[in-house]
């Protein structure tokens, strides 16, 4: 008691396969900001840590009792929010890293492309490294596969699942029955909720 916001373990927060680096390594960073006094936690932290809690364990149903899983796409997302190192997307002029945005891993690498700590040059290398369409995979069967996630999810139903949260309770806590029709389910999570902009995001 009285250390609850000057302690801190990390490596516990782990995504339902791997992962467990890349959150550890996003979390270091906001620490890194709040401890040399950058940045400080909101005056409700303790609320939100189990407005967390709560959003976190609804994901995972059938593993109730593990609650230290999380959804990757959701942590890194709204951590990136918090240290302020969100993924610059690439320009669709750059058609290669433009696809390998969409249809690539968010590797850690991705969240180094600005803010603080940033080394664009580290994606680069990684990127620079596989072709255009690499990540959609051989065979016809799992390049439809591939194109229907990112055409009609990014473009299609992500743009009429923002439209109608947003006016349905004016964009504050979306609600777990509408993530279905997402990928990145972190309304909530840290305090933070979805933006127009991220509606067509990966």
């Amino acid at each position: 008691p009285g250390y609850e916001d000057k302690l801190a373990f990390l490596g516990w927060t782990r995504p339902h396969q791997g992962g467990i680096p890349a959150c550890s390594e996003m979390l270091s960073r906001y620490l890194g900001q709040i401890w040399s006094g950058e940045k400080s936690l909101p005056s409700n932290w303790k609320e939100q840590a189990q407005v967390d809690r709560k959003v976190a364990e609804s994901w995972y149903k059938e593993a109730a009792d593990y609650h230290t899983v999380m959804d990757y796409p959701s942590f890194m997302e709204s951590m990136a929010k918090l240290v302020g190192c969100e993924i610059r997307r690439p320009s669709i002029f750059n058609l290669k890293r433009f696809v390998q945005y969409y249809t690539f891993p968010t590797w850690p690498a991705w969240y180094r492309t600005q803010g603080p700590g940033a080394r664009p040059e580290l994606i680069e290398r990684d990127l620079q490294n596989h072709t255009m369409f690499e990540a959609i995979g051989p065979g016809w069967l799992t390049f439809s596969r591939a194109w229907k996630k990112a055409i009609v999810q990014v473009w299609l139903v992500n743009p009429l699942f923002y439209a109608f949260s947003f006016f349905g309770i004016m964009g504050k806590g979306m609600g777990n029955g509408w993530y279905w029709a997402k990928s990145k389910k972190y309304s909530g999570l840290h305090g933070l909720n979805m933006r127009a902009k991220d509606v067509v995001a990966p």
